[in-house]
């Protein structure tokens, strides 16, 4: 996901753009290094705007506490072990458009399977669309977020102990890059 918005910086001339593309990559790495400050310095403004679409359902965090307290949870149950494969960016003066598949690995406990299940961990694989809206002056003030395919067991299935990515046990701080992708 950051060389896919490197690469995008790299080849877009507009100097607002360029800087729009530049926060989404500034949050996106504290996503990857599990820096929860990083992610939340990158929302410009006191109270950012943070949907999560799911089945037509709003289910996002909705203060700046909210949305803090929703990323330490996820840093800490370890359902942020992921990559997402941004297949498409539309950027605009007011919104960046990220499109791709996210590959993840959850404990059965995210999974949404019974408590009877293996206990994982579980590979989930789901459509994502972030819309990251900006103020006039280019600040970013969010996420919004459609998924398609994160509820059920589609996409998602048990892996075997030798497929368990490197660091997936370790604490937080451990590196991402070896999710395997089927």
């Amino acid at each position: 996901m950051l060389d896919q918005v490197k690469a995008r910086i790299e080849c877009t001339t507009n100097s607002r753009h360029r800087d729009q593309l530049s926060q989404i990559l500034a949050h996106l790495t504290g996503e990857v290094e599990y820096s929860v400050d990083q992610l939340m310095d990158s929302y410009a403004v006191a109270e950012p705007s943070y949907v999560q679409w799911s089945s037509g359902v709003d289910c996002g965090p909705k203060t700046r506490q909210g949305i803090r307290d929703n990323y330490l949870m996820a840093v800490e149950a370890k359902i942020m072990f992921m990559e997402y494969d941004i297949e498409r960016i539309v950027v605009d003066d007011r919104a960046v458009v990220t499109d791709g598949w996210e590959t993840a690995v959850w404990p059965r406990e995210f999974s949404g399977l019974h408590e009877s299940a293996p206990s994982g961990p579980y590979l989930k694989r789901f459509r994502m669309l972030i819309i990251w809206p900006f103020t006039d002056d280019g600040l970013l003030t969010g996420e919004e977020f459609y998924f398609s395919g994160l509820e059920g067991e589609a996409g998602l299935r048990l892996l075997a102990e030798e497929e368990v990515p490197e660091g997936y046990y370790l604490q937080p701080g451990f590196r991402l890059g070896s999710v395997p992708t089927d």
